[in-house]
């Protein structure tokens, strides 16, 4: 019975050990955060998942980003996937920097550091590396809406 209900506990730790919380990396490549919250790459990372410096990027859905876009105006919509993947389609509007080179080319193009930056990839990685990127160089006004894979509205298809 004891070996039962050891194994038990262990199972359910195990399976909440997926569950998907709101963490950040610090001095990492890939952050993972719900959309809706916050991430903060800069500065020492605390067991909580928040840095000492505070939110750097906003992590939002598809659903409110298509929002932003339609409502907002002046910001400057990235699409970083490789030139191969952006000639297969984007979402009209986009540019594409490939997440490589984003801050060597926003400093090259002399983006502001406030300027409202909405970014994407395919699936949301890229996009939250180069969200990291862009905040360690000390861009504030950074938005990754994740991947066009989950963007359900309007693209260009050359």
């Amino acid at each position: 019975m004891l070996v039962l209900l050891v194994t038990a506990a262990f199972l359910t730790g195990c399976a909440l050990a997926n569950d998907p919380a709101p963490t950040t990396t610090s001095g990492s490549s890939v952050a993972t955060t719900p959309p809706g919250t916050t991430s903060a790459p800069t500065g020492e990372t605390t067991a909580a998942g928040t840095t000492a410096a505070g939110p750097a990027w906003e992590t939002i859905w598809a659903e409110e980003a298509k929002r932003r876009l339609d409502t907002e105006s002046g910001y400057l919509l990235v699409d970083v996937r490789t030139p191969e993947e952006y000639a297969s389609g984007y979402i009209p509007g986009a540019e594409n920097i490939e997440y490589t080179g984003i801050v060597d080319a926003f400093e090259a193009r002399g983006i502001p550091k406030d300027q409202a930056v909405y970014l994407y990839c395919r699936s949301g990685n890229r996009s939250s590396i180069a969200a990291a990127a862009l905040a360690r160089a000390g861009y504030t006004g950074i938005v990754d809406f994740g991947g066009i894979i989950n963007w359900p509205y309007e693209t260009v298809k050359p």
